[in-house]
């Protein structure tokens, strides 16, 4: 199969046609309409083999995982994913394998209405970038900028998961079954973009961010960004059952400092308690207040207990290699 065979092969197999899109794939350029009083929200990715994903990933998971990571950026503005650009690196053309990444690349945007409108395609070695485009109403965007001093501090779902899968679940995690091994798993090459929860947030929300570096890492972004402090409760910090299951120390690191969660972290005023707390009952997802924000340029933690803080770790750093 040529490349430009393989490109034709691609643009055949997804099946979104928006009305929007006045010229999808297969020109220089596509073409895209914003409607009025909407603006326009765009975010790119890469992801490469050994640095964010290992190279035994199944092609399936390898192709959600790069639509959901991008499409978890535009979840923490609160915009609607409206269309993709995905630009491959392959090492070798193997049918079998692209079968099963095009079905993964396609998962998402066909429950979600998003159209893929072109791209690039190249030899070298296995990487991905996804450039994600989105639509918001004008002046409606969540950033990390407006975090107001006396803010509850949210996170979605459970946190760390994604870290303890990428340890490779070594002697320390004897205790985790052949189930939560296989959830850990799924949590780290299938995370889920909280779309739904980054719409719903504009109007409750003062400021958001999505947990791809860790959330020491990316709380750091919103306390510079907004010139406030945070305070982290330990023991209000959202495990999965299967993290209980471990050393606690191990599982608090985990979740503070882990990359690859794709939750949303938020902050928000605390008079909308009650309108969060319905939020989360309909979408079916734990939102936890897991601390304030601060006037103290700084991050703090409450009620540690015996966890060794100087231990905690800043995020993850992309000139590392996976372990």
């Amino acid at each position: 199969m040529s490349e430009f065979n393989l490109i034709e092969h691609f643009r055949n197999f997804h099946p979104v046609e928006r009305t929007d899109v006045s010229l999808p794939s297969g020109d220089d350029c596509a073409i895209m309409q914003v409607p009025p009083d909407h603006e326009l929200v765009v975010t790119t990715d890469t992801m490469v083999a050994g640095r964010h994903f290992y190279t035994d990933i199944a092609p399936e998971d390898l192709g959600y995982k790069a639509i959901s990571t991008s499409l978890s950026d535009l979840a923490a503005m609160g915009a609607e994913p409206t269309w993709l650009l995905i630009s491959c690196t392959f090492p070798e053309i193997n049918v079998e394998w692209m079968e099963g990444f095009k079905q993964g690349l396609n998962e998402i945007p066909v429950r979600e209405n998003i159209q893929i409108v072109g791209g690039d395609i190249t030899q070298g070695p296995l990487s991905i970038t996804t450039t994600a485009h989105g639509i918001i109403p004008q002046g409606t965007a969540l950033t990390r900028y407006n975090a107001k001093v006396g803010d509850d501090l949210y996170v979605s779902g459970f946190i760390g998961d994604a870290g303890i899968a990428i340890n490779n679940f070594g002697e320390p995690y004897s205790a985790l079954t052949h189930e939560d091994i296989s959830y850990l798993e799924n949590r780290l090459n299938r995370p889920e973009a909280r779309i739904s929860l980054g719409s719903s947030l504009r109007s409750l929300a003062h400021s958001a961010i999505d947990i791809s570096d860790g959330l020491m890492g990316d709380l750091k972004h919103i306390m510079h960004a907004s010139k406030v402090g945070i305070n982290i409760d330990i023991q209000k910090i959202p495990l999965s059952l299967s993290l209980q299951k471990i050393d606690h120390e191990d599982a608090i690191q985990a979740a503070l400092c882990s990359g690859d969660d794709y939750e949303l972290c938020f902050s928000a005023d605390p008079k909308n308690r009650r309108a969060i707390q319905e939020l989360s009952l309909q979408l079916r997802l734990p939102l936890t207040i897991i601390g304030q924000v601060t006037q103290q340029a700084d991050i703090t933690f409450s009620n540690a207990d015996s966890i060794t803080i100087e231990n905690i770790t800043q995020g993850y750093e992309h000139f590392t290699v996976m372990p």
